[in-house]
């Protein structure tokens, strides 16, 4: 029998909102879309007779990832999803099952609405190249975009939940000023769009989504001039959607031809985040929902609305251009630390002096791997008066421990926690690592460098430590750098691949309050995850209190799933807190907890919750301090499919913000996504939550978790 006709995606690419406005740049985005998804329109007729739109039809929203009669979609919707995208076979390199399983189910809005998602169905799903990705703080990721803005040949649209003044901003607004000097060096013109959310600004605006910022407002709000802006014709905007439909999406657009999604604001703050660089089809995606998001009429139109990126980018994953890019990372890293090496000098002794205590602890852990040696030059040399030479001149007078005769550096259980075995080839390196000689100024320059990066907006003084903090940080630190962690690295660069499934998973914005703006793509694939996932969800955000991912997260560990949360301790606390926002991460936790004991099946071993720990913490501070938070957004089913981008686990990214996502079906990238994260923070080895008791007691059972309230 011969399989029935699948309409494909393809044929409806006449009907995006970007090819409209290309077309006819005198229309207004939100004009087409609303054309688009009327009554009878094209979208409308093209998606009522999927699979997906018979199945929505007995969805239970609020309960998707536990009702019993959600059916899951059977083989017959997952090979339409597949042929309609124009996948290949999983045998020929196409997407595993589980990816099309979530697809299928992010599908399940869009007959409703076919624009829930916030880009054009037609190009919901696709495939994409990731070079780089950046997993860092802000100065890193804002670095990226300046390379990128400063390389624009037509066109730059950028689009930002905050726009706060700071070194961010100023780093942008240079990059501006240097877009322009290269712009009329080649005697040309270049487009530029920024829209940001700094909520209503005037009555008028409770009554209107998008506020034109005119250029009498740039300098103010950390711009350049209309007059340094020569050869560049700029657009402002300022969006939000009153009350609560906040405009959550981060991204950068360059030439159609990149894309950066990430977590990071254009604002200061201490947080660690993730910036994802795509190229490839996935830009088109990216492209429409930009257009979408900006809404009017674009004065002047975008150069590159007739030229659509290629699905099979001219990437080079080539190993010498990958070094050489190392190189640059390198350099520019350097240049970083310059710029704060006079801040450095003048840090307080009492910092320093922890400082040099955790080095002399790294250093001491890595002679305990050598056999003892007889003293150095180094030895002999008069105490220095510099805290850190000093730690650095006493770890080689201490009598060292042989090295474990069996070649491995860890023990089973100790591997367990980076995912790996004790009889790995990598356990082996390790060890071999561990065994050559250090360069003591070179450890302690590294750990500054590590301490400096993550400081950066650290608006809090550095509290004095008492001998007993200090003692229990160096023992922290020995962990560490036993077990080879102080390989801080902003910069991944991926394995070299060719294009990968990927789709966007994004919600709208919705201003009424409540809970009942759930039907987007974002909430179904998120939902998905959890329902579908057979062995291992990971996720990662700043909180998690949403009522359906609490709901996901029992139903998984219950049927089996090691569920694991990285979250952040007392994160928003004072919003999370009010009512009908779902709770603080202290109160979801240990309520989870709770009630998996009261089930009376052992089930509370599969949820292992740890609060995020910076890369040169040995406890986890309350984000109240402004000193170590962590603001990715990260979620891995089966080590399969990820999602990142914008959206937090928690009730105003489920049910207000417009978010942005991506979703791809890629081993290799998750799981060099899933160690970078473990390797530039220490959540995994110092934040996991007691289960007995759903609250953080510390290595040995008897510390108190950080309140912010007071010093440690």
């Amino acid at each position: 029998m011969e399989a029935p006709a699948v309409p494909l995606a393809r044929t409806f690419l006449e009907d995006t909102v970007t090819y409209h406005v290309a077309q006819d740049p005198s229309l207004a985005p939100i004009d087409v879309a609303k054309k688009l998804v009327s009554r009878g329109g094209v979208l409308q007729h093209w998606l009522r007779d999927s699979p997906s739109a018979r199945r929505a039809r007995r969805w239970h929203w609020h309960q998707g990832a536990v009702r019993p009669s959600n059916r899951e979609p059977d083989a017959n919707e997952l090979e339409y999803v597949r042929r309609h995208f124009g996948y290949q076979h999983t045998a020929q390199g196409g997407p595993s099952e589980l990816y099309l399983k979530l697809l299928a189910d992010a599908m399940l809005p869009l007959p409703k609405n076919p624009l829930s998602g916030v880009v054009s169905p037609q190009i919901l799903a696709t495939t994409g190249t990731i070079p780089c990705s950046i997993l860092s703080t802000g100065p890193h990721i804002i670095q990226h975009y300046y390379d990128c803005i400063v390389d624009a040949q037509r066109e730059v649209i950028l689009l930002t939940n905050y726009w706060q003044l700071g070194k961010n901003v100023a780093q942008i607004a240079e990059a501006l000023r240097c877009l322009n000097q290269r712009t009329a060096r080649r005697g040309s013109r270049m487009v530029v769009k920024i829209m940001w959310d700094r909520g209503p600004r005037s009555p008028a605006d409770l009554f209107r989504k998008r506020t034109p910022v005119p250029p009498s407002k740039w300098a103010a709000n950390g711009l350049p001039t209309e007059a340094e802006l020569s050869h560049i014709q700029m657009q402002v905007l300022n969006y939000h959607r009153p009350l609560l439909g906040t405009f959550h999406a981060k991204l950068l657009l360059v030439d159609r031809r990149v894309a950066l999604i990430n977590s990071i604001n254009i604002q200061d703050r201490p947080n660690l985040e993730c910036c994802i660089h795509l190229e490839g089809d996935i830009v088109n995606a990216v492209y429409d929902h930009a257009l979408l998001s900006w809404g009017l009429v674009l004065q002047p139109p975008l150069p590159c609305l007739s030229q659509p990126a290629p699905q099979d980018p001219p990437t080079q994953f080539q190993a010498d251009s990958i070094e050489t890019q190392r190189e640059l990372s390198r350099q520019a890293y350097e240049s970083l630390q310059a710029q704060e090496r006079d801040a450095a000098s003048a840090q307080p002794i009492r910092m320093r002096v922890h400082l040099a205590d955790m080095v002399e602890q790294m250093v001491r852990a890595r002679a305990s791997a050598t056999d003892a040696r007889a003293p150095s030059m180094w030895d002999r040399r008069e105490p220095a008066a510099d805290p850190v030479q000093r730690a650095a001149t006493l770890w080689r007078s201490r009598t060292a421990a042989a090295r474990n005769p069996s070649g491995a550096a860890f023990t089973n259980s100790t591997m367990r926690l980076l995912g790996k075995d004790s009889s790995s080839s990598w356990n082996v390196e390790l060890s071999a690592l561990q065994s050559r000689p250090i360069d003591t100024k070179e450890a302690a320059t590294r750990l500054q460098e590590i301490t400096r990066s993550l400081n950066f907006a650290n608006r809090s003084q550095a509290q004095t430590l008492h001998e007993s903090q200090i003692a229990e940080s160096m023992g922290g630190w020995a962990a560490q750098q036993w077990m080879g962690l102080l390989d801080f690295e902003p910069i991944l660069y991926h394995t070299p691949h060719g294009p990968i499934p990927m789709a966007l998973v994004n919600r709208r914005p919705h201003g009424r309050p409540g809970h009942d703006d759930i039907e987007n793509p974002q909430n179904a694939a998120w939902l998905a995850g959890f329902r579908y996932a057979q062995r291992h969800i990971f996720i990662q955000s700043p909180t998690l209190n949403a009522t359906p991912v609490k709901a996901a997260v029992l139903a998984a560990v219950r049927r089996g799933v090691r569920v694991e949360l990285w979250l952040d301790l007392g994160f928003n606390d004072k919003s999370e807190s009010m009512p009908f926002q779902g709770g603080t991460n202290e109160q979801v936790v240990a309520h989870m907890y709770r009630t998996l004991r009261k089930d009376g099946q052992g089930c509370e071993k599969n949820l292992e919750v740890y609060w995020y720990t910076g890369k040169d913490m040995d406890r986890p501070l309350n984000a109240v301090r402004k000193q170590r938070n962590c603001h990715v957004k990260f979620a891995s089913f089966d080590g399969q499919v990820a999602i990142l981008g914008s959206g937090n686990q928690d009730t105003q990214s489920w049910f207000h913000s417009q978010e942005i996502n991506v979703m791809l079906d890629s081993r290799l990238i998750v799981s060099e996504w899933v160690t970078a994260l473990r390797r530039n923070q220490s959540t995994h080895i110092y934040g996991r939550v007691d289960p007995a008791w759903g609250v953080w007691r510390g290595r040995y059972g008897d510390q108190l978790p950080d309140t912010g309230k007071d010093a440690l």
